[in-house]
């Protein structure tokens, strides 16, 4: 069972040992969670919203997930120029002063390219550690030092929900200010804490087992524990499987396969989960009067508790399949849309608590996607692990910049309450899709026993 398939854990005494895994620069990748995935997503919307059409905020956070498409490029650089230790703290710097910048402009437009810089600078930064891992230490270390990066960022998050939940009452243009500086602070143990691993010349992998650039696009699928954030350029594993040149020229066999139809339901699937998770501090305050500070610190809550499940998850999915899960996880995520359009259609007592806790759950259901769908995804392609996952990771990150676009465009048009309608409608197609390839599947498993 791989890495990525159960969920990344360890043997006990492998855990017990983790502490000699974590390098000085990990803590300066930790500050970068407080901002990329705990500050931004609640602060971004927030500052958006107040540009006026309900539009801004899917077009501001529609181009900080665009950023991620500069992440192949500065993983190809960092391989090329051995540029990673620059790269590492030059995103820092790009993502802390773009923030810094959005505290202060308030034109929409310019709201937009910041975020997009943003993105960019985040992407980089996030791509650079898995590289600083698996190009200068054995493959057995990798799990445990992703796992251990994974933490850290985590509990980043964590930390970052919270404060953007306490700043964006008190200080909106503060908590923004707060998340940059200490973005462009972290590029300070990034640049000193962090080498850049030497070149290798030639052999796909040194005599102790670290492991060069092309033989890890195929191999590192497998080897990795699932990731803890699911959308935007944090998410370390979006950026990282490049497969072999030339993947992308002619896709129709790749997506004309059983892989194809796996790509085609996540795409849909994600983009309604990004919908609902681009507008949802603004949601939550417009539609269910909760105030960002209670949101955030919910949101916080349920990220911290999902961190618990992915040991479980891990499990469920060896037992029965990993078509499976990503189809109950899919299922579990269209029931949450369900109820959280019930709810922001009727005017119930205490509605609002309901819809808190159909989010908990909303967020908890991917650890069960993270773990089966990587998983998955690495099982199904016909073009190799790595190149599979490159494929699978461009489609997130598409899904994710989609389902931005579709959320901006629904609470434009209808009002915020109509985005988990249109995000449930997304999922709802991509669960009717693993439906039906589960079926098809059976016919043709089932069809040589009756002959």
């Amino acid at each position: 069972m791989s890495g990525a398939e159960d969920g990344g854990t360890v043997p006990p005494r492998a855990r017990a040992r983790a502490r000699a895994y974590i390098e000085p620069w990990y803590f300066a990748y930790a500050l970068l969670g407080v901002t990329v995935v705990g500050g931004i997503p609640i602060l971004f919307p927030l500052k958006a919203a107040l540009a006026g059409s309900p539009s801004y905020v899917g077009i501001v956070m529609g181009a900080f997930n665009l950023g991620s498409v500069v992440a192949p490029l500065c993983g190809a650089l960092a391989d090329r120029y051995r540029l990673h230790r620059l790269l590492l703290a030059a995103g820092m710097v790009v993502t802390g002063a773009a923030v810094l910048a959005f505290a202060v402009v308030s034109q929409a437009p310019a709201l937009t390219w910041l975020a997009l810089l943003a993105g960019a600078g985040a992407a980089a930064a996030t791509t650079i550690p898995y590289l600083l891992v698996v190009e200068a230490h054995p493959e057995a270390e990798w799990a445990l030092r992703i796992g251990s990066l994974q933490t850290l960022y985590g509990a980043g998050q964590v930390a970052g929900l919270v404060a953007s939940g306490i700043m964006s009452q008190a200080d909106l243009r503060g908590g923004l200010v707060l998340d940059g500086g200490l973005t462009m602070a972290a590029a300070i143990p990034a640049w000193v804490c962090s080498r850049t691993p030497p070149r290798q010349a030639g052999a796909a992998s040194t005599s102790a087992g670290a492991v060069t650039a092309p033989a890890r696009s195929e191999r590192s699928a497998a080897q990795l524990p699932a990731s803890r954030v699911e959308h935007g350029p944090g998410n370390m594993h979006r950026h990282f499987h490049l497969g072999r040149p030339g993947i992308f020229r002619d896709l129709r066999p790749v997506l004309a396969s059983p892989f194809g139809v796996f790509l085609l339901a996540w795409v849909l699937a994600f983009a309604g989960s990004a919908a609902y998770f681009t507008v949802y501090p603004v949601l939550m305050a417009r539609t269910f009067r909760i105030d960002p500070d209670t949101s955030s610190l919910a949101y916080a809550a349920a990220v911290a508790i999902s961190l618990l499940l992915y040991r479980p998850a891990g499990a469920w999915t060896k037992r029965i399949g990993s078509a499976a899960m990503v189809r109950r996880g899919f299922i579990i995520r269209l029931a949450c849309l369900v109820a959280l359009s019930a709810l922001a259609a009727w005017r119930l007592a205490g509605r609002g608590l309901l819809a808190e806790a159909a989010f908990a759950a909303f967020v908890g259901a991917w650890t069960i996607l993270s773990v089966s769908g990587t998983a998955l995804a690495a099982q199904r392609s016909p073009v190799g692990e790595g190149s599979g996952m490159g494929l699978f990771n461009a489609a997130s990150a598409a899904a994710g910049v989609l389902g931005a676009v579709f959320a901006g465009w629904a609470a434009a048009t209808w009002g915020y309450g109509a985005v988990p309608v249109v995000g449930g409608a997304c999922v709802a197609c991509g669960v009717a899709v693993t439906i039906a390839d589960g079926a098809r599947r059976k016919r043709r498993i089932a069809t040589p026993s009756r002959a």
